[in-house]
Formats: C-alpha cells, sequence, structure tokens
C-alpha cells in the first residue's frame, strides 16, 4: 500500500463482505472507502437450509486475508459456495486489485479436490 501502512482485511456478519481498514502504527486504525464494503462475493447468495434443520448463507466474503505480491493485492475469503451442510463450505474464493478499491473476482477453489480436505473455514 504505502511504505509502513498495515492494512486488516474484515467481514461484518450482518452482510459478509469485504472491510478494509489502515494503521500507521498498528495500534489506531481507520476504515477505508468510508465505512463502504469494498468487495462482495459476485454470484448470487442465498441461504442454505442444512439437513440438520439449521441454515447459513452461501456466497459470502467472510474471514477474508489479504497479500501483496508482485504489484497486486489478493484477498483469499470463504465463500461457503457449495455447501453440503451446515455450516460446511467447500469452497474458498479469491480476488485482486492493483489499488485496494477496485477488486475482481478470481475464482473459486473447491477445497475437497486438495488433500483430501472436506471443508473450507478461514483459509488464511
Amino acid at each position: 500500500f504505502e511504505n509502513n501502512i498495515f492494512l486488516m482485511a474484515i467481514h461484518k456478519s450482518d452482510d459478509d463482505q469485504l472491510y478494509l481498514w489502515k494503521s500507521e502504527d498498528g495500534i489506531t486504525w481507520n476504515q477505508m472507502n468510508d465505512g463502504n464494503p469494498l468487495y462482495e462475493n459476485p454470484n448470487e447468495p442465498h441461504w442454505f437450509y442444512g439437513v440438520y434443520g439449521g441454515n447459513s448463507f452461501q456466497n459470502v466474503v467472510r474471514d477474508p486475508a489479504i497479500m501483496y505480491y508482485i504489484d497486486r493485492y489478493y484477498i483469499i475469503y470463504t465463500t461457503n459456495n457449495k455447501q453440503t451442510d451446515l455450516y460446511r463450505g467447500n469452497t474458498t474464493g479469491i480476488a485482486y486489485s492493483d489499488d485496494l478499491v477496485y477488486w475482481n473476482y478470481l475464482t473459486d477453489i473447491v477445497v475437497k479436490d486438495i488433500g483430501g480436505s472436506s471443508t473450507a473455514w478461514a483459509p488464511e
């Protein structure tokens, strides 16, 4: 971002979208984009009703982690896409940005295809 600036990526449980905060000292944090979300999952959000009677929202941005690699920012996040049961989504999403303001969806990764895993949660 800029020299000596810390970034923190979060989601809010009431809307499951990406919010970014920045700090110069790691103690005092300021929300970016006037408190508005910077990215939302491009897939149509919907409720999933689990076989155990519970329900969960799919196609979300939860637990985002941010990194910088070769002049570009990336987030990886829990999506709850392709959910098979309550709280058992098996995909993580990836998006990228050149400026931390405009984000582009890159892909979802189906975790069950990686090493026999079955669920995805807090992918960092």
